[in-house]
């Protein structure tokens, strides 16, 4: 969510319009040197929670928790679960400020399900009002759309996927770009993001990686788990499926990575694999595709009818039998043709993804509801 508040906004201001930030996340003082944005940081003993809020407007001032003294014409929520989004939106109402809330995800029927007793208290007792009144909600995919009207059929629901920046697809062109390895009978595949174990269906991935262990070997292949762990509890059982699988020799876990080295090894990789089972719209799998790299994904990312008709890639069942007959599908493919996936995959980035296709279609949003 970080990644994609901040590519949003640092859009938006590097063409005139006037972004602030108010978070809680620790990931933003990283960037905050980064980004022509505001950034503004309340403190813990303001709000205990630890997502963000993106602010919209001509004149943005927040010079402490609350209403800020020039208020702004929008105010952009991002996520659901967080009490203090509930709070400052009933704050806006009451000063006469539209929201929009972009939900990433959080009510598409696999998330819901997820502690599902707990979830469907939670957003009848304490969010179902915070949606209603929301002027537009915000999907990334017609699946999430669907679902987010199940549970707010009232609601005014808008489609804009993710987008990533051209620098992307330009970096391709530079000197630096490998364009394919020459031995096709090596092959590395990654996942690149949060190492959560259920939510990224790692679990799958990792039984089906026991279920063909013999023929990764044959191939020398590597699949590297890149990002930090969800949590502490996550980090054990991802290890513990690899010590018990005894899968150590094919499965590589990197740590995260950032700015260059995240590139080199999106670039050192053959083809990305990303098993969710359930996203908004995973901007890593964008990243990846804007490189060249095929992908290996589940029906989970919102992505794979698009990816299916571009040729793009495979798409799996989200169970692990059906992902290790993909993983096999996919290393017997001559590397004539992955390259071509890959090639296919870099154009449906051009076509349907650049992040200015995405800001041009929010700044219609946030027009459309200002003028009213």
């Amino acid at each position: 969510m970080v990644k994609v508040v901040f590519d949003l906004s640092n859009k938006m201001s590097n063409i005139g319009h006037s972004i602030g930030i108010l978070s809680s996340s620790k990931c933003f003082f990283d960037i905050n040197s980064q980004i022509s944005t505001k950034i503004y940081f309340f403190k813990k003993n303001d709000i205990k929670t630890k997502n963000r809020i993106i602010f919209l407007s001509n004149n943005l001032e927040i010079p402490k928790f609350g209403m800020p003294q020039k208020l702004p014409d929008l105010i952009h929520f991002h996520g659901l679960y967080n009490m203090f989004n509930v709070k400052y939106a009933r704050k806006c109402l009451k000063a006469g400020i539209p929201y929009i809330v972009t939900l990433h995800g959080n009510l598409i029927k696999e998330a819901r399900n997820y502690h599902k007793f707990r979830k469907a208290i939670a957003i009848k007792l304490l969010f179902l009002r915070y949606l209603r009144e929301a002027s537009a909600l915000h999907a990334l995919s017609k699946t999430e759309a669907k679902d987010i009207l199940d549970i707010v059929p009232e609601a005014k629901v808008v489609i804009i996927p993710n987008g990533i920046s051209s620098n992307y697809l330009n970096f391709m062109n530079s000197a630096r770009y490998i364009t394919a390895k020459n031995d096709s009978n090596k092959f590395t595949f990654l996942f690149l993001g949060r190492l959560d174990i259920n939510h990224k269906g790692l679990d799958l991935l990792l039984n089906a990686i026991n279920i063909i262990g013999q023929e990764l070997r044959n191939k020398n292949a590597r699949i590297l788990l890149t990002g930090p762990f969800n949590s502490r509890r996550d980090k054990i059982k991802i290890m513990n499926f690899i010590s018990h699988y005894c899968i150590n020799d094919i499965v590589d876990i990197t740590g995260p990575k950032y700015g260059k080295d995240k590139i080199n090894i999106i670039i050192s990789s053959d083809i990305f694999i990303h098993t969710s089972r359930y996203e908004g719209m995973p901007i890593a799998v964008l990243e990846a595709m804007s490189f060249g790299k095929p992908c290996i994904i589940t029906p989970g990312t919102n992505l794979g009818d698009y990816m299916r008709k571009a040729n793009a890639g495979w798409i799996t069942k989200p169970d692990s039998m059906s992902i290790a007959e993909t993983i096999i599908k996919a290393i017997q493919t001559p590397y004539s043709k992955i390259k071509e996936k890959g090639n296919n995959a870099r154009a449906l980035v051009k076509d349907k993804y650049l992040l200015s296709k995405t800001v041009n279609s929010m700044i219609s949003l946030y027009s459309s509801i200002i003028e009213k």
